[in-house]
């Protein structure tokens, strides 16, 4: 998928357009598979350590195997974040990224300085909170000291859009029903993870 990724991103530059992307709990579990392996990490009692539970989660031995230098640079080079027309891009449902700074620029260099970290209890951490899910969804009516609300203020956008929580597992949409993004929260958040591994599909949503 990483090699996809970097060939799409070739072809729309080259018809003067732009593909990126943003750097979810799958690409950090996998660096710190690579980087750990099956070592025991202090504080978490996982079989088989970072190795262990990225596999898990759906891991292969055949996509650690071919990982490159390129590939690891590619993912460390990933922003965790991005404000887009008014649209602030995330990975996870989570108000975690606060931890990382107070703005989009901070959030992303703080992200590039944990990738280059070489402690096990901090990539622990790290993996925790890019892994975090569903701060959005209490129920509560829209207020403006909500965990939404919080984030749009803290870095700006009038929408979060995330992806990570799956629409069949996480929104209760029947996969084969999954067609377009949930849109919650009062309209402030769109989830767009069709789940295709659940029986879903890839959602291309224009955000307008």
């Amino acid at each position: 998928m990483i090699d996809d990724v970097r060939g799409w991103a070739g072809q729309a530059a080259a018809a003067g357009g732009v593909v990126g992307a943003l750097l979810g709990n799958h690409e950090v579990q996998l660096m710190a598979a690579h980087l750990f392996g099956t070592a025991p990490v202090p504080g978490w009692d996982q079989a088989g350590g970072f190795r262990g539970g990225w596999a898990r989660f759906g891991g292969r031995d055949s996509d650690l195997r071919a990982l490159t230098g390129e590939h690891l640079a590619w993912i460390a080079a990933r922003p965790a974040m991005a404000l887009v027309d008014g649209h602030l891009l995330v990975h996870s449902d989570t108000t975690a990224y606060r931890a990382f700074g107070d703005s989009v620029a901070a959030v992303n260099t703080a992200v590039r300085a944990a990738l280059a970290g070489r402690d096990p209890a901090g990539w622990l951490e790290f993996c925790g909170r890019i892994s975090d899910r569903a701060a959005f969804r209490d129920g509560a009516a829209p207020g403006p000291d909500d965990p939404v609300a919080v984030m749009l203020r803290t870095f700006g956008g009038a929408v979060l859009v995330h992806g990570h929580s799956t629409l069949p597992k996480h929104f209760g949409v029947p996969a084969a029903q999954v067609r377009e993004p949930v849109r919650y929260a009062g309209g402030r958040v769109l989830a767009v993870d069709g789940g295709v591994h659940e029986g879903g599909r890839i959602l291309l949503p224009r955000l307008v």
